[in-house]
């Protein structure tokens, strides 16, 4: 009887220490108001998988996979998000300004009513993202994949920089957004052949030289 009672009781403290393992190792995130949200869900309502530093004004989250995390109203002021995993995750009005996004993979991102003023997302995925209604005033998007997004009402987008990015046909541009005076490239949903890829990029780069 009393074995019994000591491999329950081993039982039920390997599982205490074990919820309290996975508890201690979540993340938090931080929002524009100050309130931490202990643990970060993703977008399906479940606590989500990452466990590294937690998210807030100047993070550092090189390479972090956030994928499906769901972040709004997040703090991200001034982070370092170089080559992140953010696809499909949920950053509706959050404030992003400054931060570093170069090479991360922000495709199917929902980045409605946000605000990223200066921040670079150079060679970043945005396919399906969705940006509409954010401000991105001196935002860089130099070379990004934008095919698919949305584009709509975004504010301060003059002074953002689309040197090089690709659109395509479903695209969906803001009022007044002109991709050829932004210097963008089309791509065709057609795959073209590596040797013609070069060429149009070459194109591109020698019309931007001699502007």
């Amino acid at each position: 009887m009393n074995k019994t009672r000591h491999k329950k009781m081993q039982y039920y403290l390997g599982c205490f220490s074990l919820f309290i393992s996975i508890t201690a190792n979540a993340s938090t995130y931080e929002t524009i108001i100050g309130d931490t949200v202990d643990p970060i869900k993703d977008i399906y309502g479940n606590d989500h998988a990452y466990s590294g530093a937690n998210l807030g004004a100047s993070a550092q989250l090189a390479n972090a996979d956030l994928s499906n995390a769901f972040l709004p109203n997040a703090l991200l002021y001034g982070s370092n998000l170089v080559g992140a995993n953010l696809s499909n995750a949920d950053l509706s009005d959050a404030w992003i300004d400054s931060s570093d996004f170069t090479g991360a993979n922000l495709s199917n991102m929902t980045f409605t009513n946000g605000w990223s003023l200066s921040a670079y997302f150079t060679h970043a995925n945005l396919s399906g993202a969705n940006l509409s209604g954010s401000v991105i005033g001196n935002a860089n998007f130099g070379s990004a994949d934008l095919t698919g997004s949305n584009l709509t009402n975004l504010i301060g987008w003059l002074s953002a920089d689309f040197n090089l990015a690709l659109y395509d046909n479903d695209t969906v541009f803001g009022v007044g957004m002109n991709p050829v005076d932004l210097n963008m490239i089309f791509v065709s949903e057609i795959p073209l052949p590596a040797s013609i890829w070069l060429l149009v990029s070459g194109l591109a780069a020698l019309r931007l030289s001699r502007r």
